[in-house]
């Protein structure tokens, strides 16, 4: 709030009116604190009750549960983990609420919406598993003795209809491109790393390049002011690229399974989109922070355990606010103007300079040339985007 309203702050400090200006900061603080004490209570509301009827009562107990994959599987090298939404356990007229995360073989393969039943001792979170709390996950069950799979009662709903669409597009990638190609343009398209492998996972961490395959509205909203930027530049209006850039966008998000991340991102982008078209970059950095807080209201989780929530709130506003100050005033401006290289290096330029601190905290370890490779790497994000999802499109 304090960024964006900067230029409010100053303003304000131009006044020789002190009381005025004691008054105005005492009415922010109070509208600050009361902004920080809802944002507790509903974080406070989010948190299940643990009782007999909840997943996390039985930590350390062997019991047989039985569940539906609520989400797309994270696969890795050697194993897979499913988001599990428990239906019963034990017996099934004993209804049990909450989630688990069950790690388990490679193969054989489940997909969302198969129904589960598995016997194991319920564990809590380790390290690498607390980003599955913003799924509502709070406990984990990792290689079951046996686990039952029961097609039946696996139902058709629209969420699946996506996710086929998704795997369609992934097994279209994975025939064009080789690995370790197709594996990496899925990162950095839909944020699938299962083809990456550890070592290279590693070397993009130390460089600092590991934002590129976490989706998020840093990858879209580059590539939406970009889109716009090179829509104008092949001389369409901005009323006319708006509806071409937004459509697109929209297509991306049903292509590839309409998660609730690729959303986020994807209205992150959007706001981008929109606010090169109207012109007004100013206004939308206000709806920028109205998005964000419904998206916080709906799922208070993301701003703890969702890194992609925060790369996509603090790239777009890095956009909105400094993308267009470094293509005039910075040694950008004597980049080309053809085909958006100049605005793909502001833009990267920008929200590199905002999201670094955010990257170096949660890496706890980045290169000594990292800003440089960078510079180098992310505008050309973009391009690999716009690229990979032209090649999987025209080849259906």
């Amino acid at each position: 709030v304090l960024a964006i309203n900067y230029k409010s702050t100053i303003w304000y400090l131009k006044f020789e009116n002190w009381n005025f200006l004691v008054i105005w900061c005492l009415r922010f603080g109070i509208l600050v604190l009361a902004f920080v004490f809802l944002g507790l209570f509903r974080y406070g509301q989010s948190v299940s009750i643990v009782d007999e009827q909840h997943i996390a009562f039985y930590i350390g107990q062997e019991v047989t549960v039985r569940g539906v994959v609520d989400s797309l599987p994270r696969v890795r090298e050697k194993s897979v983990a499913y988001v599990v939404r428990v239906i019963n356990m034990r017996r099934p007229d004993m209804e049990i609420s909450g989630k688990l995360l069950l790690t388990t073989d490679r193969l054989p393969e489940y997909g969302y919406g198969d129904t589960l039943i598995f016997t194991c001792a319920p564990t809590v979170l380790g390290e690498y598993e607390q980003y599955a709390r913003k799924d509502g996950v709070s406990v984990s069950c990792a290689f079951p003795r046996q686990i039952f799979a029961d097609a039946k009662l696996r139902r058709a709903s629209l969420r699946m209809f996506l996710y086929d669409i998704r795997e369609q597009v992934h097994l279209r990638l994975t025939e064009l491109f080789p690995e370790p190609y197709g594996g990496l343009l899925a990162g950095i398209l839909y944020g699938d790393t299962s083809g990456i492998s550890t070592a290279l996972k590693n070397t993009f961490r130390i460089s600092g390049l590991a934002h590129i395959t976490a989706l998020s509205g840093y990858n879209i909203s580059i590539m939406s002011g970009v889109l716009m930027s090179t829509l104008i530049y092949l001389w369409l209006t901005r009323v006319q690229a708006l509806p071409v850039a937004l459509v697109m966008i929209v297509g991306f998000v049903l292509a590839t399974g309409a998660e609730a991340s690729v959303v986020r991102a994807a209205i992150m982008g959007s706001l981008v989109a929109i606010a090169k078209g109207v012109g007004r970059l100013a206004k939308m950095q206000n709806v920028l922070v109205l998005a964000g807080a419904v998206m916080l209201a709906i799922s208070p989780r993301l701003l703890r355990f969702d890194l992609g929530f925060a790369l996509s709130f603090l790239s777009t506003i890095a956009l909105l606010t400094f993308s267009d100050p470094l293509a005039r005033r910075s040694f950008i401006r004597y980049f080309p103007q053809a085909f958006g290289i100049r605005e793909a290096a502001a833009s990267s330029a920008a929200a590199l300079l905002i999201t670094l601190p955010l990257i170096l905290y949660v890496i706890g370890k980045i290169g000594p040339f990292s800003l440089l490779v960078n510079i180098l790497v992310v505008p050309v994000v973009p391009l690999a985007m716009g690229l990979g999802a032209a090649a999987v499109a025209t080849d259906f």
